[in-house]
């Protein structure tokens, strides 16, 4: 699948490229709904959604396989779309919608960022899979799903306590701690 100056071409997987849309929105010529961008380029997806024979298309996915930092904590990522699974090493992750970002995008005010928990792979050698489905299957008509799209997947780490934090934390041990000693000297 292609992004053509307003034309999506069914197939697997696109880029869709933020300039082009712009141009396209600009000229009233655009075929793509608006989709969500971090930058100027993300992946859009439309699922297969019809049976050939009873079988389902296998669903078009984006795969990548890496180390995982140590510190890694969650995964994140930019998601808009009808089904999403998220699988690492064949094992299906549970994901739930973790922030949601204002933009100054007109056609997309809201960026829906989602997270999972992968501290159980931090280390490892992985290969993470998103595979896409649409909601809606229809037999033996080429039926495609609506666009999806993927951006800003990125690696959280463990958070660490920032130095204002610490700062806090450490007067309040102290007062504590003074507040214990004079008590017992008061005491005495």
């Amino acid at each position: 699948m292609y992004y053509d100056g307003g034309q999506v071409f069914y197939g697997n997987v696109m880029v869709y490229d933020n300039t082009a849309r712009e141009r396209d929105e600009l000229l009233g010529t655009s075929g793509v709904a608006a989709l969500p961008l971090a930058g100027d380029v993300a992946v859009g997806v439309i699922p297969n959604a019809y049976t050939s024979f009873g079988v389902l298309a296998p669903p078009p996915y984006l795969e990548q396989s890496s180390l995982i930092p140590v510190e890694t904590r969650s995964l994140w990522f930019l998601w808009q779309g009808e089904r999403l699974d998220l699988r690492i090493n064949g094992n299906l992750v549970p994901f739930s919608l973790a922030e949601q970002r204002l933009t100054e995008d007109p056609f997309v005010p809201i960026h829906n960022y989602y997270a999972a928990d992968i501290r159980e792979y931090a280390g490892q050698e992985a290969t993470i899979r998103f595979e896409f489905y649409a909601y809606e299957v229809h037999a033996e008509v080429p039926w495609p799903g609506a666009v999806q799209a993927l951006d800003d997947i990125y690696f959280s780490p463990i958070p660490e306590p920032s130095p204002v934090t610490l700062l806090i934390l450490g007067s309040a041990l102290l007062v504590a701690g003074h507040r214990t000693r004079s008590r017992r000297g008061v005491g005495s």
